[in-house]
């Protein structure tokens, strides 16, 4: 069962600059285009540009330096082996084993993003949980910001490998993250979980591991009991 049809135009970007650092377009050390000149050669806005190299940036597969510019990173070849695209899953089974594999990674990704965050991870963190509190009645919106969440807490964990796994399972499943939205916009149920977001941000911000991992784990549970519920997750003893 799919649950969205195509990637949005900022991952279709992302994916063919990723395929352009693969093929030794652009090889580790050196510099990419200026924003506009990527925005003009790929026929698109600087802002979605801007929002595709935040998501190889997550990846740990580029870095940038204020006033410099953007550059591909010297270890790019550990952030390659996760590919920018991911299948979606077809069948409530596989969209099951992605849930699985996003719940065990992210968890990782939040213990040591609680050990390891310093104040510029904090900064980001903070502006993205004001981009989900704007975004409470506005679904798309929502789903897009809680993927920027989730790839902030991601670079705060300082693993480029795990967050360039996480965020390649993440876009596999918009379609997931945008119904939840959906849902608990329809239901009133949004308030409570921004409000989780709110303790799993302050809890990671405090370097409380142990509370952000319960936080998470409260969050997956809703999001899993939405999915059996609407016939996307099987409800087996597996799970």
């Amino acid at each position: 069962m799919r649950t969205s049809h195509r990637r949005s135009l900022p991952e279709q970007i992302a994916a063919r600059i990723h395929e352009q650092i693969s093929d030794g377009t652009y090889p580790p050390g050196t510099q990419l285009p200026l924003q506009k000149e990527l925005a003009h050669h790929f026929g698109v806005s600087i802002s979605v540009v801007r929002e595709s190299l935040a998501t190889l940036a997550a990846g740990g597969l580029i870095w940038s330096r204020a006033g410099t510019g953007t550059f591909v990173s010297d270890n790019a070849d550990a952030a390659l082996r996760f590919p920018m695209w991911m299948r979606e899953p077809s069948s409530p089974e596989e969209l099951a084993e992605a849930l699985e594999a996003r719940d065990l990674l992210a968890r990782t990704a939040v213990a040591l993003a609680a050990k390891r965050r310093d104040a510029t991870d904090v900064a980001r963190l903070r502006a993205t949980l004001a981009d989900i509190e704007a975004a409470a009645t506005d679904a798309e919106a929502y789903a897009s910001a809680d993927m920027d969440l989730h790839v902030a807490i991601a670079h705060a964990a300082h693993n480029r490998p795990l967050a360039g796994a996480l965020a390649a399972l993440r876009r596999s499943i918009p379609g997931v993250i945008a119904l939840r939205a959906h849902e608990a916009i329809a239901d009133s149920s949004i308030d409570q979980v921004i409000d989780d977001y709110r303790h799993l941000v302050g809890a990671i911000e405090l370097g409380d591991e142990r509370r952000a991992l319960r936080v998470l784990d409260r969050m997956f549970a809703r999001s899993r009991a939405l999915a059996c519920e609407l016939g996307l997750y099987p409800d087996d003893d597996r799970r």
